[in-house]
């Protein structure tokens, strides 16, 4: 199976470090997947991923500073040049531009993943913003949460009508770091 992540960086935060765990492992489980980010400012897993074997791809940045309708049109080319099964966004913008590739290619999209990792977010604070959020999400494919509470806010927020497609996966954690661990003297 190849598989495509796409995440605005790889700065250091949450899923930024689930990606450098995980990402690794899917190839050597005989799966194939690279990640597309926006960006490489402070990218403090990127070396880590290419050590791996994993493929990372940014957008350039002269494509890149020509705002969201390019960047879209660049990730969308990748995803029809690449010949993926699965696209798996996370972080916004990224779950929009996703979603609307999704419309524009039609059958021709890969099956269309996305992780919700937060409970919150600004755009769950305008009520403006939840009919297109209804419209985003219906897109994918399956939508996962990273916890039990991530889903029920997800939920609530959404009230959608196709609930199966959204289940929990929680963040993995590679076991054989707290095997070798030991304990401060």
């Amino acid at each position: 199976m190849k598989i495509l992540f796409v995440n605005n960086g790889l700065a250091g935060g949450g899923v930024e470090k689930l990606l450098n765990d995980m990402l690794p492992l899917i190839n050597e489980s005989g799966n194939y997947c690279e990640l597309l980010i926006l960006f490489d400012d402070n990218a403090k897993y990127l070396e880590s991923l290419r050590n791996h074997g994993v493929k990372v791809q940014i957008v350039p940045k002269n494509i890149y500073n020509k705002g969201h309708f390019k960047r879209m049109i660049y990730i969308m080319n990748y995803i029809k040049n690449n010949n993926f099964d699965i696209v798996h966004a996370n972080e916004f913008p990224l779950i929009y531009y996703c979603s609307i590739i999704k419309v524009i290619l039609g059958e021709k999209m890969p099956k269309l993943v996305m992780t919700e990792h937060n409970t919150d977010n600004r755009r769950r604070h305008i009520k403006l913003s939840r009919p297109l959020e209804k419209i985003i999400y219906r897109n994918y494919d399956k939508v996962t949460s990273i916890s039990d509470k991530v889903q029920e806010v997800l939920l609530d927020w959404l009230r959608p009508n196709d609930r199966d497609k959204y289940v929990v996966i929680c963040n993995g954690i590679v076991i054989e770091d707290f095997r070798k661990s030991q304990p401060y003297k």
